[in-house]
């Protein structure tokens, strides 16, 4: 599954919670709220000074309630019962996660919208050529039917 996140994820191996923040795009208090409401699924580790430090599944699990609650418009509880659903689906592994740069996925949707976009004008182009056929063959009938009352009209 791809979820957006504002950055690419560095290599390290641990993170603090503005580095998270900054990753996923959100602020670092939405990361403190989700710990707490998510806490099943997020139990950061503590430094020797006392702050929490995220593990990189602990990102991809953020990143993954970010899509959740953000991107597919889920409640708290919906993201709950969707992320605990996904997990043990997988076996607790967020392997299936694929963090992948916001703006690699407006690259994506973009190119997907312009493919629609080039869709419609060659449907409309056919649809044009069957108008301008129609427009074509009323023509010769106002002709025509000009032609027989011109030539039926009596003279004076």
């Amino acid at each position: 599954m791809q979820v957006p996140v504002k950055r690419p994820l560095p290599s390290q191996a641990f993170f603090r919670v503005g580095e998270v923040a900054e990753i996923i795009g959100v602020a670092p208090s939405t990361i403190r709220y989700w710990r707490g409401r998510f806490f099943v699924h997020i139990r950061p580790a503590r430094s020797s000074g006392c702050q929490s430090v995220f593990s990189r599944r602990h990102v991809a699990v953020l990143a993954l309630i970010r899509h959740l609650l953000h991107d597919q418009k889920l409640s708290i509880a919906q993201a709950q019962e969707r992320l605990a659903t996904l997990l043990a689906e997988n076996g607790g592994d967020v392997g299936f996660v694929e963090l992948v740069p916001v703006d690699q996925v407006e690259r994506e949707r973009l190119r997907n919208a312009l493919a629609e976009a080039e869709r419609r004008a060659e449907e409309a182009k056919g649809q044009v050529e069957v108008l301008r056929a129609a427009l074509v063959q009323a023509r010769k009938l106002v002709l025509a039917i000009h032609n027989e009352v011109t030539t039926k009209r009596p003279s004076s």
